[in-house]
């Protein structure tokens, strides 16, 4: 199946790019696509455990099993003043 990701924030930093196609096994889920991206990126590794991941627009656990042509979110903890 093929998703899409979008990064934000820091995480479109350390990644180098906002958006990535990744072509995934039927069933996998957002913890699958989590795990991929800190082997990929390690430089992320760490950022990511504390990412909020949104698909289609949704916000959503980490078990929640992804379809083909699926955008998911990846969205860093923000901080403000």
């Amino acid at each position: 199946m093929h998703i899409t990701l979008r990064f934000f924030a820091v995480a479109k930093t350390l990644v180098g790019v906002d958006q990535l196609d990744l072509i995934m096994i039927d069933g996998d889920t957002v913890a699958s696509v989590f795990a991929l991206l800190r082997e990929k990126y390690p430089a992320a590794a760490e950022l990511f455990p504390c990412c909020a991941a949104a698909v289609n627009l949704n916000y959503v656990p980490r078990n929640t099993s992804l379809k083909d042509g699926d955008e998911l979110a990846i969205i860093p903890p923000v901080s403000g003043g």
